[in-house]
């Protein structure tokens, strides 16, 4: 052991019950407890292992081979592995792994606006978002879900809303952990059109954006009917920095959302005190130690009414906690943005992916087409889904939509 070096220096070190071994130039520490405490450890050009029941570092500074251990804190780099606890990310043999982040999201009953009160307008440019009450009336609510029913059930004939032993993902045309209704036509449903054609959904864009003149986004719907929809959080912005242009979403509630239901998550005010990394990409998801985590919200809100938020603004969904299956949530992604946005090239690849049923972004100005994510396609397609046709009159878009397209 002529070439091996160990340094321990300290105010205190004890190892109980510890059997300390050299083997072929490897050093052991196996034990029921060791604690090290304001210790330094160095061992030079040697592997060291400290294994055992229960290991205590505090306030400690490791060094191994060139590997730099801290405990007691928020990061662990060993053998080459890095750990970011709190739900960072895991590094190994080169693997990136997202790990859950354990912060249990507050719950926000915000203000509800009627739409004739322009002061909503200031809530939304302070707060980042603003809750816009009775968007829609009882009656409108019920023909939309009536009519995402039928379609669910047209895009998957062996989904039954009268059988919940079918409500399992296998019979879903969604990404299950997500919510996400957005392929086989549900961006050109009928059930999302009706609510896009409502004067009063336009309504709050056009104040928005000073004028009558709008073009809707192809987006789709988000539907929860089990607690096993699960996703590790996704606190994101869907605006990238270097983009000044104002960008206003919306979400319409068809159901309410209590403690327990699935629904819309909010960081309040972070469309500025959040500025990410320069990017050219507009889905930004939010660091995971990034402290406004600590600051997002659950709304708690009722049916029939339409969230407003600012792209920049922090948000994402969550899941059901109740152990019944419902339709817990059905929400529809309802955005516009002034048609001056729009170059002709792009309305021409609108008009031809309405007639391919295409879901996009919430970007009218854009056709940024929703593809299945790459790790379930292959199930998905062996699934079979039908695919919903658009609505079409002697062959050509109707006038009121290609108004709006």
């Amino acid at each position: 052991m002529a070439t091996t070096k160990t340094t321990i220096v300290g105010t205190e070190t004890t190892i109980r019950k510890a059997k300390i071994t050299i083997v072929k130039k490897k050093t052991v520490i196996e034990g029921t407890k060791t604690a090290i405490k304001k210790a330094k450890i160095t061992i030079v050009k040697k592997k060291t292992v400290i294994g055992g029941t229960k290991t205590a570092m505090a306030g400690t500074k490791t060094a191994m081979a060139g590997t730099k251990t801290a405990m007691a804190g928020t990061k662990t780099a060993m053998a080459g592995t890095k750990t970011a606890m709190a739900g960072t990310k895991t590094v190994k043999g080169g693997t990136v792994k997202k790990t859950k982040i354990k912060i249990k999201y507050g719950l926000l009953e915000p203000p509800l606006y009627n739409i004739d009160d322009n002061s909503w307008l200031s809530e939304l440019e302070t707060e980042g978002f603003v809750v816009i009450k009775d968007i829609i009336n009882d009656e409108m609510r019920e023909d939309v879900i009536e009519t995402f029913k039928q379609e669910f059930k047209e895009v998957a004939p062996q989904f039954n809303w009268n059988d919940k032993t079918t409500w399992v993902p296998a019979n879903c045309p969604m990404v299950w952990c997500k919510s996400s209704v957005v392929f086989n036509g549900f961006g050109q449903s009928k059930s999302a059109w009706k609510l896009r054609l409502n004067k009063k959904v336009q309504k709050p864009f056009k104040i928005v954006y000073k004028t009558d003149k709008i073009a809707t986004s192809f987006d789709g719907f988000s539907l929860f009917l089990s607690k096993t929809q699960k996703s590790p959080k996704w606190l994101h912005q869907d605006q990238r920095p270097g983009d000044k242009r104002l960008s206003i979403q919306g979400a319409i509630n068809l159901f309410k959302v209590g403690k327990e239901d699935a629904g819309f998550v909010v960081v309040p005010k972070s469309h500025k005190t959040h500025i990410p990394k320069p990017s050219k990409k507009d889905w930004i998801m939010l660091d995971s130690n990034d402290p406004h985590y600590k600051s997002a919200f659950k709304l708690i809100i009722p049916k029939n009414c339409i969230v407003l938020w600012n792209s920049k603004t922090i948000h994402a969904n969550i899941g059901m906690t109740k152990k019944t299956k419902e339709i817990n949530r059905l929400t529809s992604y309802v955005s516009f943005v002034p048609k001056n946005r729009q170059t002709e090239e792009i309305v021409t690849k609108r008009e031809e992916g309405y007639i391919k049923g295409d879901t996009t972004s919430h970007w009218a100005d854009r056709h940024e087409v929703k593809q299945v994510p790459w790790r379930i396609q292959k199930r998905y397609k062996e699934r079979n889904f039908h695919d919903l046709k658009p609505i079409l009159k002697d062959g050509k878009i109707p006038t009121e939509y290609k108004e709006l397209i």
